[in-house]
This record gives C-alpha cells, structure tokens and sequence, in this order.
C-alpha cells in the first residue's frame, strides 16, 4: 500500500533512504546547532503551535534540533559516546542512517517560560544559545507542567509525542518528552485515540489494506463465478430446464 509521506517511518528496520525527500519541500531553518532543515507544513504547523503555547500558556517554545544530516547525526553520536557505554549510547541516540530527524519532520524543543510581548522581542532577535540563557529558568514543577500543556497539545497541530514510556519496546527508545513528529492533523488523531506509536500505526494500516485487498478479491472470485454460472445456464438448455423445474417446484410447496 502507499502510505500518507507524513508517516514516513524511518527507525532500526527501517533505513533512512535519501530519495524519500523528494516528496518534501524542505526550507532553511536555524536551531540550537545552527542552520538546517525542516518539511514547509512541518514547519507552518510548528510556528502554529509555538505561538499557540506562548498565548495560552506562557511559554516561550524553542527548536533546538531539526533536520539532521547522516554526518550531522554520527558527530552527535561521537559526542555522546564520550559520555555513555555503547548499550546506553544506542538506548539514548540512533545509529546514523536510522534517525528520523534525517527526514525534517522531527523536532526536538525546549519549552521556556517567555517575557512580555516588548522583552520577548528583544529576546528573539538574539542567536538562540542567548535567548535560553537571557530566559527565567523554571523550576522542576514548572518544567514538568510546561511539557505537560506541549503533549496536551500536539494532536491539534498534527504532532505526536514520538517516544513514550509505555511504547519503549516498540520504538527502541527511552522516552523523549522534547522529541515531537509532524504526521498531520488526521493521522495525530487516530493514534492517540488508538494509543498507537508511529510504528504500531503503519502496521495497522498495512494490516487493514491487506485485509481490504484480500475482501477486494474474494468479490471479484464470487462474482467471476456467478458469471460462469449465469453462462452455463444459458448455453446448456438442459442445465437450464433443470433450474426452471427446481424454481417450479419450490413455487408449488409455498403454495401448498
């Protein structure tokens, strides 16, 4: 079957395959590591959903890492493993190549408490390292509320939370309360209303076609040999009276 593009999944089974970006238009973007990449209605949807949380919530939402090249993510796994022994690098970080950030529809972010309108202003015009040093830092409490009202809100902007505790055997990942993923406004809906990942997802959906697709042939199987049947009544007179007989006489025992 040919899935929605925005439920492209790319993970350990599912190799990142550059030619898949063809079917996005990808625009320039700067996060905290400094310019890359992000889908147009990814990106559109994000801008939503940042001004929506600082309106109704207060909060100040920053992209700290978008599209990430193959290069970009084996320097990113370089670094960590300076920190992590390999079973915990490979819980925390993908392989290159298996990232979904490679497609420009994941996003990591950062929620912050934000200034007023003429402070936030000033804030923005600041290179992103010095908007989230100049911000008042929340405390524990306030953290956890503010990603808390983020995952509240993701579905109406077409965004799930990609990495959760109870799907971590699923996903191969901890869960990552920053790590959001763009699949668009009908696909965010009918996954959290079936508590599915990305992963559980697809292969409802590859489950459902098939089914379709084997119903679909089992018509088509039905009528073809009502067909044949309809044509050997036709063609053989005496198959044809011996029908007409039995119609007859079904006729007669209604009536007796």
């Amino acid at each position: 079957m040919t899935l929605d593009k925005y439920l492209w999944l790319v993970n350990k089974n599912n190799l990142f395959d550059k030619k898949g970006l063809e079917k996005f238009d990808l625009l320039p973007i700067r996060d905290t590591d400094g310019k890359t990449y992000i889908e147009s209605e990814t990106k559109k949807a994000f801008d939503d959903l940042r001004k929506y949380m600082e309106k109704t919530y207060g909060v100040a939402l920053f992209l700290t890492s978008a599209g990430r090249s193959v290069e970009t993510q084996q320097k990113v796994m370089d670094d960590l493993a300076k920190e992590m022994d390999e079973e915990e690098l490979l819980k925390t970080v993908a392989l290159p190549g298996t990232t979904e950030h490679h497609t420009g529809l994941a996003l990591d972010v950062k929620p912050e408490i934000a200034h007023s309108s003429i402070i936030q202003r000033f804030v923005n015009t600041l290179p992103i390292p010095e908007r989230i040093a100049y911000m008042k830092q929340p405390n524990k409490e306030e953290k956890d509320l503010m990603y808390a009202n983020l995952h509240a809100s993701l579905e109406q902007f077409g965004f799930i939370l990609r990495y959760t505790k109870d799907k971590q055997e699923t996903t191969g990942f901890k869960p990552e309360r920053w790590h959001i993923r763009y699949v668009g406004l009908e696909n965010a809906k009918a996954m959290n209303e079936k508590g599915m990942c990305l992963e559980e997802y697809v292969e409802y959906l590859q489950s459902q076609s098939q089914t379709e697709l084997e119903d679909s042939e089992e018509t088509a199987a039905k009528a073809e040999f009502d067909k044949n049947v309809q044509q050997v009544i036709v063609v053989h007179p005496v198959v044809n009276k011996v029908f007409e007989e039995a119609k007859q006489a079904k006729q007669e025992e209604k009536v007796q």
